[in-house]
């Protein structure tokens, strides 16, 4: 039983670090990013509706969606506050 809390909690903070992104997103008015925000949520959506309880091995691509656009979206606002300051 505490194996699969975990594995909600995680899924659960995923879903929460995508839903950041997309209210981000929105707010700068980046269309792209938008687009691929709703359409993950969306498969997660449908996925956690149609899968079997066990089978969380189909949020894979959450994971790596929340992570690894959480790292380039942080990375290019870094970067733009360091280029807005040099000029």
């Amino acid at each position: 039983m505490p194996y699969v809390l975990t594995i909600v909690w995680a899924i659960f903070s995923l879903v929460m670090i995508v839903i950041i992104l997309t209210v981000y997103s929105i707010v700068k008015r980046d269309r792209i990013l938008v687009i691929l925000c709703l359409g993950v949520l969306a498969q997660t959506m449908i996925t956690a509706l149609a899968m079997p309880a066990s089978y969380f091995k189909y949020f894979y691509e959450m994971y790596l969606f929340a992570y690894y656009f959480m790292v380039i979206v942080l990375t290019g606002e870094c970067l733009n506050k360091y280029r807005g300051s040099l000029v």
